[in-house]
């Protein structure tokens, strides 16, 4: 079942020798040799239930921990990895599995991520090629995709992340409105052991009544009833100074990370693996050698007279959070922004990304963001169409290396100095325009062009 489905597939496993089929209907046509069907109610939970007889053990010494939000799921995931893979090396032992919307390591290397949780039977997979090498822990990153359709309903997570939450990912393609959403995201309670909650998020009471009813609850952040509570901070352009009190222990962090919306994803991440019995002396130092591919990668040129920012910042939390971090550490600089919406997903992100880049953004520069089956330069009609007066320019390109080079030339013949933001994508991978086959990426065209101007 599905739109991309197509019933040659299923004939042309049947002459491969295929001899059963489960499917919601009965597939006409192909092969005269008629293979055994299943016909099930559900062909997303009859992929759970599969998945799970034919990859999963019953029983598994591995650790399994997942992680969901609107903001910050990949961030995190990168900093419970180095935390974990510190500890382990310690112990003379390999590294950990985890599978994030960047990469995908589950004991065999590393593969590129093509949806931010994969799809159920390859999920389960990944999952058992982990268990099978021993690993002592698994991280996944959650979609609220992957738990509205039920790839996680047969998975036990030993602990859960809850970062936050913000009305995003609607369109009918995702969530028809909020409130699917919402429902979606707190789907990982029925299936979290144990879970750690930020208590600054919005909705937290409302998370934490639905939450206490399913598993064992414990919260981080700013309130004195949590756990794991930030007691200080104060920020560098490029890291955080951070003093945490972990259930009456304090722990000095230096993180080699910088933004205060990265605080919230420590947070969670030191949680874990407090809850995991992590020593602190493991967790500071690992914090303290960070790095997550895309996500605040800083350049500087012309002496310093241009700041370039390229991160993964895709949604309104995201960008009113990334605006705020550069007036604040870059009080005296004109902001320039090259980003795009995507196409057919998340369509209320072209007017809170319009309305919130125009606020704070002096010149912006549109462009390509994967349009899917729409027209990009509609997209960016759209999106100009929510901003406010204010940006001395606002202009519309046909690819994304045209806006970044537009940036940086603007940012260069300027008299005064400016940051200039890259968002989006990160270090996700995109065709150049004329190109059929060269890959590249936001953080690529930067580094290149950074050297041309």
């Amino acid at each position: 079942k599905g739109e991309n489905f197509k019933s040659e597939y299923l004939i042309e496993a049947v002459d491969k020798g295929s001899i059963c089929y489960v499917a919601e209907n009965i597939i006409k046509g192909g092969s005269a040799h008629k293979p055994s069907v299943i016909i099930v109610k559900d062909i997303r939970k009859a992929m759970a239930v599969l998945s799970k007889a034919v990859y999963f053990p019953d029983e598994t010494k591995m650790k399994i921990i997942g992680i969901t939000g609107t903001k910050g799921k990949s961030t995190t995931i990168y900093m419970l990895k180095t935390i974990f893979n510190e500890y382990l090396k310690g112990m003379g032992k390999s590294n950990c599995a985890f599978i994030s919307g960047i990469e995908i390591d589950d004991g065999t290397g590393l593969l590129e991520a093509e949806l931010t949780t994969p799809e159920t039977i390859d999920l389960y997979k990944h999952i058992a090629t982990a268990v099978k090498l021993k690993k002592e822990f698994m991280i996944i990153e959650v979609s609220s995709q992957a738990l509205k359709y039920g790839r996680c309903d047969y998975l036990s997570f030993d602990i859960s992340g809850f970062l936050n939450i913000s009305h995003d990912h609607i369109s009918p393609k995702e969530h028809p409105d909020f409130e699917d959403y919402y429902n979606s995201k707190i789907k990982i309670f029925d299936v979290s052991k144990s879970t750690w909650m930020n208590s600054d998020s919005i909705y937290f009471d409302k998370l934490l009544s639905y939450a206490s009813q399913q598993c064992e609850v414990n919260t981080y952040g700013k309130a004195e009833t949590d756990k794991v509570k930030l007691v200080e901070f104060s920020e560098t352009i490029e890291s955080l100074n951070m003093k945490v009190d972990i259930n009456g222990e304090i722990l000095n962090l230096n993180v080699s990370i910088g933004g205060e919306f990265n605080v919230s994803n420590v947070l969670c991440a030191i949680s874990i693996a407090y809850k995991c019995n992590i020593p602190f002396r493991v967790i500071a130092n690992a914090l303290n050698k960070v790095y997550v591919p895309g996500r605040m990668e800083i350049f500087k040129a012309e002496n310093d007279k241009i700041i370039v920012i390229v991160d993964f910042a895709h949604n309104s939390i995201s960008y009113e959070k990334m605006f705020q971090h550069v007036k604040k550490n870059y009080p005296n600089r004109k902001i320039a922004i090259t980003f795009g919406c995507r196409g057919e997903k998340a369509l209320n992100r072209r007017k809170d990304l319009g309305e919130i880049s125009s606020k704070y953004a002096d010149r912006i520069y549109l462009v390509p963001n994967i349009p899917r089956n729409e027209d990009y330069r509609e997209i960016s009609k759209e999106t100009q169409g929510y901003m406010h007066p204010g940006p001395e320019i606002i202009e519309m390109l046909d690819s994304r290396e045209e806006g970044i080079l537009k940036a940086l030339k603007g940012a260069k013949d300027s008299n005064e100095n400016w940051v200039v933001l890259v968002l989006g994508k990160g270090r996700e991978k995109y065709k150049k325009l004329g190109s059929k086959e060269e890959d590249t990426n936001d953080y690529e065209v930067v580094k290149e062009l950074l050297q041309s101007i």
